[in-house]
Parts: structure tokens; sequence; C-alpha cells
């Protein structure tokens, strides 16, 4: 079982039932605030995983940030709403944060930049899909454009496993322990689309 196999296996276990019967089947179209707050959280993340993935150029470079930023703009812009700040207590702090405390354990370092990518940008084309269509009149944000994401997910996934390839069994474990925390933090930052963060 290749480290990706055994890393998805992991996951499924991680979903609650609700989470294992689909989103989409409790979906309710986000509220603009709402949804303004989750992309200005999920930048906070990128540009922190950008940041720490710089370092090694083994990794190719995704940039979510420069997308985001414009998302931000015409979102606020077509509701007038203010851009709002990451949330001191929110995912996207929190995630950052734990980016930035692995950002030199190469595996570590890497269980996340693949749970982001794949999980979080790629699967989010979902929702994208679904927010062009009920918020935002048919406009897809650059955030889940498919030329952006392209075949990212297999980009993704064949850069793992040759880096995978150079890991002894530790580092292998270490790529794997972080599968729980990044699960339940990408997690979090979907429900900050549809549930205010401003709670401490």
């Amino acid at each position: 079982m290749s480290l990706i196999q055994r890393m998805r296996h992991k996951v499924m276990h991680l979903h609650t039932e609700e989470q294992k019967k689909g989103i989409l089947k409790a979906w309710k179209t986000p509220h603009p605030t709402l949804y303004l707050q989750y992309l200005a959280e999920s930048r906070a993340v990128h540009i922190e995983l950008q940041r720490a993935a710089f370092k090694y150029p083994q990794v190719h470079q995704f940039d979510y940030v420069s997308p985001l930023d414009r998302d931000l703009i015409r979102i606020s812009d077509t509701f007038q709403l203010p851009i709002p700040p990451v949330v001191p207590h929110g995912p996207g702090r929190a995630y950052a944060t734990l980016i930035r405390a692995k950002a030199d354990q190469p595996p570590a370092l890497m269980s996340h930049w693949y749970l982001i990518h794949f999980a979080h940008a790629a699967g989010g084309t979902i929702f994208g899909e679904r927010i062009a269509q009920e918020l935002l009149d048919g406009w897809v944000p650059e955030f889940y454009r498919p030329q952006l994401i392209g075949d990212v997910p297999d980009q993704i996934r064949a850069q793992l496993e040759c880096e995978a390839l150079k890991w002894n069994e530790k580092e292998q474990d270490d790529f794997l322990s972080e599968t729980e925390p990044g699960f339940h933090l990408v997690h979090w930052l979907t429900e900050s689309m549809f549930t205010s963060v401003n709670v401490e």
C-alpha cells in the first residue's frame, strides 16, 4: 500500500457518519458574509503554505493566493461588503500556525501540502459550481476554475510519491501523523463557509 493510500485509509476512518454522507446533502447557499470569511481564512492558509513550501524546490508551487485576492475584491464589490480580517481563533490562523510549526519538517509539511491542495482546493470545485450558480449569477470564482486546478491532483500525487521513496520509516510515520490534525482543520475551514467562526 502506497503512502497516499495509507493516508486515504486513515482519512476515511476520521470521517463521521454525517461527513461520509456528504456535505452537499445538507447544502444551503452560504451567506455572502460567511463566504467572504471562508475565502479570507483560506487565503491565510495558502499564504503560509506557499511561504513554507518555497524552500523546497522539489515541490511544485501552485499559486492560489493571487486568485483569492481577486475573488475577495470582486465579491466584496458585488455585495458591498468589507473584506473581513482573519479571525484570531479561526481555522485560517490555526492552520497557518500549524504549517509554520512544521515548515522545517519536510514529511510533516508535505502531509499538509497534499491535504490542502487535494482535499481543500481540488475537492472544492464541487462547492465552486454550486456557489457560482446560487450566489454569484453564474460567475465562477478564480479559486475554483478548472484552468487553475487543471491536473493538480495528479501532479501532487506524483510529486508526493516520488518524495516518499526517499523517506525512512520514521519520516513516513511523521507524514501520516499529520493526517488527523490536517483533516480536522480542513473540515473546520470548509465549515466556516456555512457557520460563523467569530467565536472564541
